[in-house]
């Protein structure tokens, strides 16, 4: 610690017009008050405080000015503001934490004067307290907002701030725990000129049947208000010109809005409630999104419809790269889908409940009405027992490296589907009967050992033009005896006769060729099981000519020679075929 000054020089201060006096600090400490008249003293004392505190407060002022001076030098205040205001840019994009940009203008005068200048390192705001917001709002000045709020005590504050602002929004997103909260955010937005708005996120959550009906109601009212307004029409002028990212859940404005229009993504849910649109109402909405680039709906429409083969009721959006249904029964995504003009490359995700699989026809009608019929599948998987999920996906794309294969077909049976016997309906009615290749797999090694007893007759049956079967980790001995019995008889006491008249008239899977086991423990009994079943359809006419194992302990030497006896070509393989590889493992979550 420095060493006080014996003395201090007045006029060095400025704190009296005497010049040249000096405060000898050394008397001062050595004053003996009882040596001094009270009165004396008290008039000393009080002189010397009055000519100190000014002393003082020069003082601090000369300390701040010095340190300026040091900063006005510092490496930190070398950096042109031009500078500075991009290394506070990168800040503000990269961290989510605002107050680091607040902290930034705390290093120093010359730090602060720069992030106050740039108006726009304040247009971002997540919006916690009211006080927050607007110091905000007010550094941000004139700019463009970008606005975030998470908490519904938060949004009934700051709605009437909120409608102030819309017309310099540019990003608005409400996600919060409550559903009337952010109806009025919704209507506002419906009935306001947004020029700058480019993106839009509504999302509120059931708390309670207040909630809901709340929901039900303002929905039901825009369905309401369509119908009693003009159709909409391409050449209408949208009052947000700019909104190309749309996601709302469950509050859904009149569906007339302009915020329906030449949308880039458009997200729309309302998984608890029936959302009071027609298909065809929905189909004059996407027709005014010709660009749209993803489109994902999680709710089910009220009034399903069925229109004939119309050019003009077709929805052409070639741009569209990824569509997903949740919710949707697969029928009704079927008619939909069936009025949609897509690109190739686009991806499909579909998601439904066990009822709307099963309670699809299995048979294919002139007019498609479930999925399996919607396009000319060649390739299909299916994987049994994914983990705590409750809806089956359906997952369809196209792939490069399939050239004219055509899309793959992926379907997720989940391990809470419900009654275990569901399962096999559900890939009898969920995989199309135009596919030649059919992967089958268990989520993990021995998943359907329990399920021995199904009947996987009607499924096999369906696959007339079936090549090449893959089964995958679907466990030991009666797993895979359960299986092949749908391909036919593995011993004299089964039903021949649900295979058809004679040996071989009617079988499942005629023209199959190729059986690929992969993960599947070859034991003695797998061994002599497949052999079996392998010598039953090659007595029956309809032999196989290729078996390929992959990832297994074995096989044995006596199982290839057997094989090879009925003039079966044997692969055995450290990693799956390359088809395979070619197909899209799902790595989402339900």
């Amino acid at each position: 610690m420095a060493a006080l000054p014996d003395s201090i020089e007045l006029s060095a201060t400025d704190s009296s017009p005497s010049t040249g006096r000096n405060i000898v600090l050394r008397d001062l400490r050595r004053l003996d008050p009882s040596s001094i008249p009270a009165e004396v003293l008290r008039a000393t004392v009080d002189e010397h405080l009055a000519l100190l505190s000014g002393s003082v407060q020069a003082i601090q002022d000369i300390a701040i000015h010095l340190r300026y001076l040091r900063n006005t030098k510092a490496p930190v205040n070398r950096l042109p503001s031009e500078v500075l205001v991009r290394v506070f840019s990168y800040s503000v994009s990269t961290s989510s934490n605002e107050d680091d940009l607040v902290s930034a203008t705390h290093v120093c005068k010359w730090w602060r004067e720069v992030a106050l200048d740039y108006s726009r390192l304040w247009s971002t705001l997540s919006v916690t307290t009211l006080h927050k917001a607007t110091t905000f709002l007010q550094r941000a000045k004139d700019s463009p907002i970008s606005i975030v709020i998470r908490d519904s005590v938060v949004v009934h504050l700051f709605a009437p701030t909120l409608r102030r602002l819309i017309p310099r929004l540019l990003s608005l997103v409400v996600e919060v725990q409550d559903t009337e909260s952010i109806i009025p955010i919704v209507k506002g937005l419906a009935t306001c000129t947004a020029p700058l708005l480019e993106t839009l996120h509504i999302v509120g959550q059931y708390r309670n049947e207040s909630d809901r009906d709340a929901v039900y109601v303002f929905n039901t009212q825009s369905m309401l208000a369509f119908r009693s307004s003009d159709q909409m029409s391409m050449d209408a002028v949208p009052e947000t010109p700019k909104l190309r990212h749309l996601r709302l859940n469950p509050i859904m404005p009149p569906w007339y809005c302009h915020i329906y229009s030449n949308l880039s993504v458009l997200e729309l849910g309302s998984p608890l409630t029936r959302v009071p649109i027609s298909e065809l109402a929905f189909l004059r909405m996407l027709r005014q999104c010709p660009r749209l680039e993803r489109l994902n709906l999680e709710m089910r429409l009220a009034a399903p419809f069925v229109l004939y083969d119309d050019p003009q009721r077709l929805v052409r959006l070639p741009m569209l790269s990824q569509i997903t249904f949740h919710s949707f029964p697969h029928a009704h995504v079927a008619r939909l889908l069936t009025h949609l003009v897509l690109p190739a490359t686009t991806h499909y995700e579909i998601f439904g409940s066990a009822k709307d699989v099963l309670t699809q026809p299995t048979g294919p009608l002139e007019s498609p009405a479930r999925l399996a019929d919607l396009k000319d599948f060649r390739m299909a998987e299916v994987l049994v027992g994914y983990p705590r999920a409750s809806d089956i996906l359906s997952y369809f794309f196209q792939s490069a490296t399939l050239g004219s294969a055509g899309p793959p077909m992926t379907m997720y049976i989940p391990d809470m589907l419900g009654a275990v016997h569901d399962i096999v309906p559900a890939i009898h009615v969920g995989i199309p009967g135009s596919i030649d290749v059919l992967m089958l797999r268990g989520y993990e090694q021995g998943i359907l050992e329990d399920l021995d007893d199904l009947d996987w007759i009607p499924v096999f049956q369906s696959l007339v033009y079936l090549r090449v079967l893959h089964l995958r980790d679907v466990g030991g001995t009666y797993a895979l005896a359960g299986i092949l019995k749908g391909l036919g008889p593995l011993a004299v006491n089964d039903d021949w006769e649900r295979y058809g008249g004679s040996p071989g008239s009617g079988w499942p899977c005629p023209e199959l060729e190729t059986l690929e086991l992969v993960g599947t423990r070859l034991s003695g009994d797998v061994e002599r099981l497949i052999f079996e079943w392998l010598c039953v359809r090659a007595d029956a006419g309809v032999a196989l000519s290729t078996v390929m194992v992959a990832q297994v302990d074995g096989p044995s030497g006596t199982f290839l020679e057997r094989l090879q006896e009925l003039d079966i070509v044997v692969h055995v393989m450290d990693s799956s075929p390359e088809w395979y590889a070619d197909t899209k493992t799902f790595t989402g979550e339900f």
